[in-house]
């Protein structure tokens, strides 16, 4: 496997490249084609191998580099993500052009040709990519698998130090359930999320942990444990985090 780190001005977001010997997937492909330009020389490596892209969710720091992958056979994704590129995807674009002219210029927005509504499995070759929905970020988010390697790749569904709930209709129990079984599952030896720290004592499998006891403090109506210490993006989300859950919990 081989991973991206993209270094944006309020966090870090990773695209990862996984190969086997007949299929490659990246999966996710950051903000802009340019973006991608880092991984050509390892694309170009994998000579006739089929190229597929595979998007963790839609938002636009996972889905906007995908016009880089000039051979790429397909893309694909959870069918809520599909129906989010009709939508908030393209307007998202245009804000992000607004507030930045000539940075987003060169994106093209490719929506996912494959879609699927609970998993899917992909044969690369000597390796296996599983795709399970595991909604909760957002009601499109998705995470992918690879036994052989028991390697999980989390998306946005696990973070530290702190998640982003970021539908109104988010299920706290549904997000939480599902997390929790990849956290029981013995298989998974490796957690690579796409955001937050690689390396220390959040990174990897313990980004499950993170994210598990955060949420069922949300849930619960508690007040999160977080660092004293944090990033304006994260201090902003954690409000924005408390505000949608007490209103979730009002409505119930």
């Amino acid at each position: 496997m081989h991973v991206l780190t993209l270094e944006l001005p309020d966090f870090a977001v990773r695209v990862a490249v996984v190969a086997g010997s007949r299929r490659a997937v990246v999966f996710d492909t950051g903000c802009r084609p340019a973006d991608m330009h880092a991984l050509q020389p390892l694309l170009a490596s994998l000579e006739a191998r089929d190229v597929l892209a595979v998007y963790s969710h839609g938002d636009w720091d996972h889905v906007q580099g995908t016009a880089a992958l000039a051979d790429r056979r397909a893309v694909i994704a959870h069918e809520a993500c599909r129906a989010r590129f009709e939508d908030d995807v393209p307007r998202r674009l245009a804000r992000l052009r607004g507030e930045s002219p000539g940075l987003y210029d060169d994106v093209v927005l490719i929506p996912p040709d494959l879609t699927f509504s609970h998993s899917l499995t992909l044969d690369l070759g000597g390796l296996t990519l599983q795709l399970h929905h595991l909604p909760g970020h957002t009601a499109d988010s998705l995470v992918a698998f690879v036994p052989e390697r028991g390697l999980l790749l989390a998306g946005d569904t696990a973070e530290a130090p702190l998640p982003c709930v970021d539908w109104e209709e988010a299920s706290l129990d549904r997000w939480i359930a599902g997390l929790q079984r990849w956290r029981d599952d013995a298989r998974v030896t490796m957690v690579l999320p796409s955001h937050g720290p690689a390396h220390g004592p959040a990174a990897g499998r313990e980004s499950l942990d993170v994210t598990l006891r955060y949420l069922a403090a949300l849930r619960e109506g508690r007040e999160p444990a977080v660092p004293a210490q944090m990033p304006s993006f994260y201090r902003e989300t954690h409000q924005a985090n408390l505000e949608r859950a007490a209103r979730m919990r009002s409505r119930v």
